[in-house]
């Protein structure tokens, strides 16, 4: 994430001989421009993830399974997907994948860490588009991001847009161990949003949106 890679957002006009003030002019549209260029290039390999929930046993007896939704995105023309591990971790069977002109291919998971909260899926039906890694340790707090995801699993390809508001984040799961070095937003972000995309200016993938953190709990 280059802040050199960002279009100028202000002009200025030097002062003339007779030591008038500087005139500063402010070019809203060409942040709002930037923003929707990123979304139109990475919002095409944004996916939502679903997959099937088995019912447990319980002293209670057996429980209902359920369907789990995240988001995820194309990382590969090869048909290789990045999303959250909780989000596929309890699934059972294929996961459907929605793309974002809502037709449906099946994936597969292959590949899983617990502990970075990232898992890998691949389908073997078409590839939309792919998204760009881009290099997150170049990330500046204030830097602005944009989020696209599914949230509540309804609202396909939901775009937000925040800034960095810092980086090298700790988190204690409550598992045991903690996830180290996250990066944090003020983003909206909503359950659903897991495994989606959180995207600089340039249009590159710089992290995937993994948790909320509410004084609520």
């Amino acid at each position: 994430a280059q802040l050199s890679a960002v279009t100028p957002l202000v002009e200025s006009q030097p002062a003339s001989s007779t030591s008038q003030s500087t005139t500063l002019i402010v070019d809203s549209t060409k942040v709002e421009t930037t923003i929707t260029q990123a979304v139109q290039e990475v919002g095409p390999s944004v996916v939502t993830v679903t997959g099937n929930v088995p019912g447990q046993y319980s002293p209670f007896g057996m429980s209902s399974g359920g369907t789990v939704s995240g988001s995820g995105v194309f990382i590969s023309d090869q048909g290789y997907i990045l999303t959250n591990n909780h989000v596929v971790e309890d699934t059972q069977g294929d996961l459907t994948i929605i793309l974002a002109d809502g037709s449906q291919e099946t994936a597969k998971i292959v590949g899983t860490d617990q502990y970075s909260d990232i898992a890998v899926l691949k389908t073997t039906g078409k590839v939309p588009a792919v998204a760009t890694l881009g290099n997150s340790d170049r990330l500046n707090p204030g830097e602005t991001v944009i989020a696209i995801g599914s949230p509540l699993g309804a609202f396909k390809n939901t775009v937000t847009v925040g800034v960095v508001s810092a980086t090298g984040r700790s988190i204690d799961t409550g598992n045991g161990y903690t996830i180290d070095n996250l990066i944090q937003t003020d983003a909206a972000i909503n359950q659903g949003n897991s495994g989606g995309p959180l995207v600089n200016l340039a249009g590159d993938v710089i992290a995937i949106n993994t948790l909320i953190v509410r004084s609520s709990g």
